[in-house]
């Protein structure tokens, strides 16, 4: 999956007027504002957008992990639990393997 590209125009200072709180221009409070708004904007992103791909992502990978062929949920592998098949296709014949009450 991709992640989200940031494409907000972070060229906030430099798109203000040379004099940005001269008269009928950004009171105080605007123009500090706007210092803090590209900052504010990755913040948001990060929070709202790419984190939360990010950890869907490894959970849809954690949750894979789980169902790998042949895995055993608890881990362990006993004879009970191998297929008959795993017998005679992988030990050779002079080797004989009791399994489920069988040879």
């Amino acid at each position: 999956m991709a992640l989200s590209k940031f494409e907000k125009d972070m060229a906030i200072i430099s798109a203000l007027d040379d004099e940005p709180n001269d008269v009928g221009g950004l009171t105080a409070a605007e123009l500090k504002g706007k210092f803090d708004e590209g900052g504010q904007a990755i913040k948001q992103f990060l929070n709202e957008t790419l984190t939360p791909q990010i950890d869907s992502e490894k959970a849809g990978r954690d949750e894979l992990e789980g169902l790998v062929l042949g895995q055993i949920p608890d881990r362990t592998i006993t004879v009970e639990k191998m297929a008959p098949s795993f017998f005679t296709s992988i030990l050779t014949p002079q080797i004989q393997v009791t399994y489920n009450g069988g040879v």
